[in-house]
């Protein structure tokens, strides 16, 4: 998969990213892990077939900081443990090296 693929595969797994931690917590069943194993598997088959993801989804305006972070600067407003504070460049640190 080329840069360019990539890019898309990660911009449509922000968009099909859906789910909180809430549902457990009052009952529910936890499906957010399978659910995201298959849009990422969804996503890279799109990517690889020509779809095109948002430049811009994870840190635009209105992508995935925001909705998931409150802002799109890389202050997260929790975290279970570790640092409040992240970037792109870390996010994806060793991607195509590490991250296969």
């Amino acid at each position: 998969m080329g840069e360019e693929q990539m890019n898309s595969a990660i911009a449509l797994c922000a968009s099909l990213a859906s789910g909180n931690l809430e549902g457990p917590r009052s009952g529910g069943q936890a499906l957010r892990e399978g659910g995201a194993v298959r849009n990422a598997l969804l996503a890279a088959d799109l990517a690889g077939r020509g779809h095109v993801g948002g430049e811009t989804v994870l840190e635009g305006e209105a992508g995935f900081y925001h909705a998931y972070a409150g802002n799109n600067e890389g202050r997260l407003t929790y975290s279970f443990t570790g640092d409040t504070k992240t970037s792109l460049d870390k996010i994806t640190e060793g991607l195509g090296e590490e991250w296969l």
